[in-house]
């Protein structure tokens, strides 16, 4: 999964690794922030 929504102010998303460790991200302004999702 690669899946993402982009206006003119930011592009979010998330993708899934081979391991099973899934990722949001937001990149606005510049800079690319991220966030690991916990799978309890």
């Amino acid at each position: 999964m690669n899946a993402f929504e982009s206006d003119k102010e930011r592009t979010t998303g998330g993708l899934v690794l081979e391991d099973g460790r899934t990722f949001q991200f937001v990149y606005q302004n510049g800079e690319i922030s991220y966030e690991e999702e916990k799978n309890d």
